[in-house]
């Protein structure tokens, strides 16, 4: 199977070129307003092609998120994969820090997310 070619960018021109050539669009950060804006476009422009919208992936940087409710409107708003920096959310910088950050969205994101649902 070839390797997925994934196009970000934040203009119309790149909104194009990812649904013209790309197996899906990796979005700048960006927050729920703009992904409800976005996918939905994204989507189109890959069906004005004629390719399948359905695999057409998206990975979104979700700016503000935080928590597995903002990961989880990420994905009700159409999101196939969510990026995540931990390191950028604020605080001083430094390995301790970095590490502090981690573990607090292990903590807080991502093992929450990894239980099955109603344990």
């Amino acid at each position: 199977e070839p390797l997925p070619v994934y196009v970000g960018g934040s203009s119309a021109a790149a909104y194009e070129r990812a649904a013209r050539l790309g197996d899906g669009y990796i979005s700048m950060p960006s927050s729920p307003e703009d992904l409800r804006r976005l996918v939905p476009e994204l989507r189109d422009r890959v069906r004005d092609h004629g390719r399948p919208p359905e695999r057409f992936r998206i990975l979104a940087n979700g700016r503000d998120a935080r928590t597995c409710e903002d990961y989880a409107e990420m994905a009700d708003l159409g999101a196939d994969v969510a990026l995540v920096r931990p390191v950028n959310m604020g605080g001083p910088r430094g390995v301790a820090a970095t590490r502090r950050a981690l573990d607090e969205f292990a903590a807080r994101v991502v093992e929450p997310l990894a239980r099955p649902r109603g344990s």
